[in-house]
């Protein structure tokens, strides 16, 4: 069951390669995966002041990268108080949310002590945002449309680990 669960997130991960425009990161490390950018004057250092646009609390707990679709950046907490998984969406240009969604709610799964339950970074293709958490056993793949709409959810596959669950589209 885990190589069926590898090889859709696969899937998914090469149709999400081809769809992006070059000044977007569609998901984990980028657009072509290997976690540069092509942008050039980009700022070196930052502290509390130098070189931030904006900072903005989040909710929870996550260790996922945000992913950028045009004015929209998305990324993924968990809040361990209620058991729930959410995927956010904020406004590029000031941090404000758009939309959130409680894509998981159901019993915590076991974790490494340094992990956390969103681990995994969301993916889009341009049209449609894409993210995964684990429903032990099941890995729940949920599609999302940019208004924050559930599109569909399938459960590829099982899986097991002592040290928690994380998929980077």
């Amino acid at each position: 069951m885990r190589t069926a669960a590898l090889l859709a997130l696969l899937l998914v991960s090469a149709g999400l390669a081809s769809a992006t425009r070059a000044e977007d990161w569609p998901g984990w490390r980028g657009p072509r995966g290997d976690g540069t950018s092509l942008e050039t004057s980009l700022p070196t250092t930052w502290s509390d002041a130098e070189n931030v646009v904006w900072k903005v609390p989040i909710p929870g707990t996550g260790h996922s990268s945000p992913v950028v679709l045009g004015d929209r950046v998305f990324l993924t907490t968990a809040l361990e108080d209620k058991q729930t998984r959410v995927l956010l969406c904020l406004d590029r240009r000031d941090g404000g949310n758009l939309w959130e969604a409680d894509v998981l709610s159901a019993p915590l799964e076991g974790k490494h002590q340094l992990n956390s339950y969103a681990s995994s970074t969301p993916a889009t293709d341009g049209e449609r945002v894409f993210v995964s958490f684990l429903e032990q056993p099941k890995i729940q793949l949920v599609c999302y449309d940019l208004d924050g709409k559930e599109v569909w959810r399938k459960s590829p596959g099982t899986f097991s680990s002592i040290h928690g669950f994380c998929s980077s589209l």
